[in-house]
């Protein structure tokens, strides 16, 4: 008759960990610079403590049990929990320190463009990397690979991206509601002429694409009201997009951040801004919070404490010098 051990040695969780990722005892055994017997001894024991196979062998090689997948995201946060741990040590804010930051762009160029200085002053022997906002940069937060990120989450209900959809072991903590607004050349034609949702949705429109998607609330507000965008164009990102409205004879819409207004009028002064033209109502759901977020495994970080401290500092020290209407983006006037 087998037993249960008396009790489970905790490194055995690695190696189940990395089992479970390669499904192979070789490729673990060299990962975890250990021979295969090791491992398949290691897998006997943890077979012995659940009192399930774990893993059975097949004509393709290993196969995790649904026993075993089931606990794959457990055991993954498991780890990390107590890899923070081991890390947690007094000294926490001397020697070197390995940060990454995932921002959104351009708001790291407006707002937080002092964050390397900041590092740098604080840790000497520090390495900072920043990295734009992409479709799997939640993923990086959530895998550790990156300490935390800042990006714009829809205020519309219906949205998929917006605070309350997030993953439940995601922390955040909102730093700025922003009211898009359109950008459009200085002598454009819808300068000249009552400015409604009519004239709006007759001009070509430039689209950026966030999360492998060019549609956003504007989109489903207009539906609810009978109206549709016409996007001959999609970009990457606003900066291009601010570029695109910029260029000579350019007569299609673009729709950016009004904190993005400042940094037009240094790039492009023959820009000039118009709200979206809806009702108060109707404006509010598809304004943008742009939220700081990282994983809730580091919330008693002190190295994650202090970075977040630092990008609200940052944006602090920059908002007294932007428009006030970047708070919530009141772009009621034509000039940048």
């Amino acid at each position: 008759m087998t037993t249960q051990p008396p009790s489970l040695d905790l490194n055995l969780l690695s190696l189940f960990h990395v089992m479970l990722k390669t499904q192979s005892v070789q490729k673990s055994a060299k990962i975890l610079e250990v021979s295969p017997s090791a491992v398949s001894k290691g897998i006997s024991k943890l077979r012995r403590w659940y009192g399930d196979p774990l893993f059975i062998r097949t004509p393709a090689g290993f196969c995790a049990t649904a026993f075993a997948l089931s606990l794959m995201d457990d055991l993954k946060e498991s780890l990390f929990q107590i890899n923070e741990i081991t890390d947690r040590r007094p000294n926490i804010f001397t020697g070197n320190q390995n940060f990454h930051c995932i921002f959104e762009s351009p708001f790291e160029e407006v707002f937080l463009s002092g964050i390397a200085d900041e590092v740098a002053k604080r840790f000497a022997s520090s390495t900072l990397k920043i990295s734009g906002w992409r479709i799997d940069s939640l993923e990086k937060i959530i895998s550790g690979e990156a300490d935390l990120g800042v990006c714009g989450l829809e205020n519309y209900q219906a949205s998929k991206y917006r605070v309350a959809t997030l993953p439940y072991y995601i922390s955040h903590d909102v730093l700025l509601e922003d009211q898009p607004c359109v950008y459009v050349q200085k002598d454009h034609e819808a300068l000249q002429h009552e400015w409604s949702l009519d004239r709006f949705v007759d001009y070509d429109h430039v689209a950026i694409e966030w999360e492998a998607s060019a549609e956003w609330a504007l989109d489903d507000v207009l539906k609810q009201q009978g109206y549709k965008r016409r996007v001959t164009l999609t970009v990457e990102g606003f900066e291009q997009a601010l570029r695109v409205a910029a260029q000579p004879h350019q007569r299609r819409l673009v729709i950016a951040p009004s904190y993005c207004r400042g940094l037009a009028a240094a790039r492009y002064p023959n820009l000039r801004v118009l709200p979206i033209p809806l009702a108060n109502d109707e404006a509010r759901k598809i304004s943008v919070l742009f939220t700081m977020l990282w994983h809730k495994r580091s919330n008693n970080s002190l190295k994650v404490e202090w970075l977040r401290r630092a990008v609200k500092s940052q944006l602090s020290s920059q908002l007294p010098t932007t428009r006030p209407e970047a708070q919530m983006g009141d772009p009621s006037s034509s000039s940048i």
